[in-house]
């Protein structure tokens, strides 16, 4: 049976359907009727969530922004006819600034999404179009606080060898020492990596392997626990050379940060994230003796620069990249707030003066 109505979703200026926290998501939706159709509501809605999902007991959603609009009467309504021709809508919805961007994982996604529903009142289901949407981040990590930051973690491990079924000895013991320059990286940069190793057991270390591991966490909330799961994926590995027993080495290496490398998503979503470790692990000759370090990194779209190149007349971190064309009052909405952070900052450092 053919159908006496279509829907169509478009973006205005925008046919790819990207978008930057901030910015204004516009388009139409075109109903065309080709026999006078009853129906009980026509409804849009625009929508952002989150979910998590790895057992069939176990899931969590968040919303980030839910808009819905009555087009044409309500869902439930009492039916109306509608006659032959076409109807245009247009919509718009500006993007909250705090919202993670568009992916999806193993266990869970973020995704963005206009849809159009169909309420008819002789069909037991809805009848939808549904025009997904993509959001980017734009991080420049000038603007973030601890990214210049150095950091280094040191652990100590004893190391056992079996000597009867039910009892092991200790053979000494391995101190690794892991340290970065800074916190903050942008795809295509690289981490400089210093190791220091001191073996002071019989055991001899037979490789060092350096890696970037991509962390991705889903967590659900039950009434009883929060309940986390996680996955592992190795952007990028370097293997060092071993340390024999009774000596100590240091290691020098720089990972590099793969181009197409997300960045880091753990602000604005509570059920799904993506975080990143500079894993620098032990592998040794005999025993299960293993020892892995890993260290927090922050992966961001722009490097940090020279404190001095920085432009002071900027207090908000700009929320697209430069060359990115937007909608002009979605570049006045950002002016303005920018405008306002600046005079709220020399308000009170006037006020701190005096």
């Amino acid at each position: 049976m053919t159908s006496s109505y279509t829907m169509n979703l478009t973006f205005d200026d925008n046919p790819d359907g990207i978008f930057y926290p901030g910015q204004t998501v516009k388009g139409q939706l075109e109903f065309i009727v080709s026999a006078p159709l009853k129906l009980r509501g026509l409804i849009l809605t625009i929508r952002g969530s989150a979910m998590c999902n790895y057992s069939s007991d176990l899931t969590a959603e968040q919303e980030f922004f839910v808009q819905d609009r009555d087009l044409i009467g309500s869902k439930g309504a009492e039916p109306k006819e509608i006659q032959t021709g076409t109807y245009d809508y247009d919509f718009a919805h500006r993007l909250p600034r705090n919202i993670p961007y568009s992916i999806e994982g193993v266990y869970g996604y973020v995704k963005y999404y206009v849809m159009a529903t169909l309420d008819l009142p002789w069909d037991m289901y809805d009848k939808t179009v549904e025009k997904p949407f993509t959001v980017k981040r734009y991080e420049d990590l000038n603007y973030m606080s601890g990214m210049r930051d150095p950091r280094e973690i040191i652990v100590k491990k004893d190391i056992d060898s079996p000597s009867w079924i039910f009892w092991k000895t200790v053979n000494g013991y391995v101190i690794l020492k892991g340290s970065i320059p800074k916190c903050g990286y942008a795809p295509e940069e690289e981490i400089k990596v210093d190791v220091e190793i001191n073996n002071q057991s019989n055991v001899d270390i037979e490789s060092v392997l350096i890696s970037l591991q991509n962390v991705g966490s889903y967590v659900c909330q039950t009434p009883w626990a929060k309940l986390e799961k996680s996955t592992q994926l190795k952007m990028c590995e370097i293997v060092a050379k071993g340390v024999k027993a009774g000596y100590t080495s240091k290691i020098k290496e720089k990972l590099a940060v793969p181009a197409t490398t997300l960045i880091t998503s753990v602000m604005f979503c509570n059920v799904y994230q993506i975080s990143y470790n500079v894993q620098i692990s032990l592998k040794f000759r005999r025993y299960n003796n293993n020892l892995t370090m890993n260290i927090p990194v922050y992966i961001g779209s722009v490097g940090l620069k020279p404190v001095e190149e920085l432009d002071k007349n900027v207090r908000i971190p700009p929320l697209w990249p430069p060359d990115y064309k937007v909608q002009a009052n979605d570049k006045q909405n950002a002016e303005k707030e920018n405008s306002e952070n600046i005079d709220a900052s020399s308000a009170m450092t006037e006020e701190a003066a005096d």
